[in-house]
């Protein structure tokens, strides 16, 4: 027959023994989609992206028309920095076309 233990015996031995405290990991769960896209945003917006040669009027004009054309998703690299001292980027779909 079984060694009958006292209740808190009993589990001071299991927390001592048995339980693994995951610690951060067991409150994953309670982030909503909407709070963990956002987090991800964020962190993929604080890694800096290394700045792209430059490259001439003439092949940024092609390649923006392409994507205009084709309606293609665009990353551009500016040549300014941001506050941050890091190359600014726009991604997006190009809308149109102006003069300047």
């Amino acid at each position: 027959m079984l060694k009958k233990q006292p209740n808190d015996q009993l589990a001071t031995q299991f927390f001592q023994r048995d339980y693994q405290d995951r610690g951060m990991l067991k409150w994953g769960g309670f982030y909503l989609s909407d709070h963990t896209s956002a987090l991800r945003k964020m962190h993929a917006a604080e890694q800096q992206e290394a700045a792209q040669p430059r490259q001439s009027v003439a092949m940024i004009s092609e390649r923006l028309a392409l994507a205009w054309r084709t309606h293609r998703h665009v990353h551009v690299q500016l040549n300014v920095l941001d506050a941050n001292q890091a190359v600014a980027v726009l991604d997006g779909t190009v809308a149109g076309v102006a003069d300047d």
